[in-house]
């Protein structure tokens, strides 16, 4: 019987990438999923990897399926995931205040405005990436952008977070 490659669906953090590469090379999953972290963070290759093996790599039941359908039920499940943690990263933001009542044109407005300002944000980030890769905008870092984005969101989150215990 020949190994074959899949996604675990016992040993998950994400999609279950490193739990499945982890059995195949017979290592334990930590080691890959440092791997995909120290990628990830060098230069952004991790994420993408990553990604690209969710979509492609059957979970362990699903072993000998179709390719289409392996890969239609694999981007369903991502995109699952990133709705759920959307909604988790969301809800911490903003909070659940009963006593914040928005109605519904208000809240598709807000909706739209941080789709808008997201929007911006990557389009901004991408000409960035662009310019530089062009040689333009040589003195960019972009191995300083990814840490001081999550620094920033770190910051704003404290910062919320800190407001809303004074103001309770």
């Amino acid at each position: 019987m020949t190994k074959q490659l899949y996604r675990s669906s016992t040993d998950v953090v994400l999609g279950g990438v490193c739990g499945g590469l982890g059995d195949y090379v017979g290592i334990d999953p930590v080691l890959i999923r440092l791997l995909f972290v120290f990628l990830a963070v060098v230069n952004g290759f991790g994420v993408m990897l990553y990604l690209i093996l969710w979509i492609i790599l059957p979970e362990k039941e699903r072993v000998g399926e179709s390719h289409e359908d392996v890969i239609r039920e694999n981007i369903e499940s991502l995109r699952d995931k990133a709705e759920r943690l959307c909604d988790e990263i969301r809800s911490s933001v903003v909070g659940e205040h009963a006593s914040l009542q928005v109605d519904d044109a208000d809240q598709e407005k807000i909706r739209g405005r941080r789709t808008a300002a997201a929007g911006a944000i990557m389009i901004g980030i991408g000409a960035m990436i662009l310019l530089r890769n062009l040689g333009l905008f040589w003195w960019v870092d972009l191995r300083m952008m990814w840490p001081l984005l999550i620094a920033g969101l770190g910051v704003y989150l404290l910062v919320k977070a800190l407001r809303e215990g004074h103001n309770a």
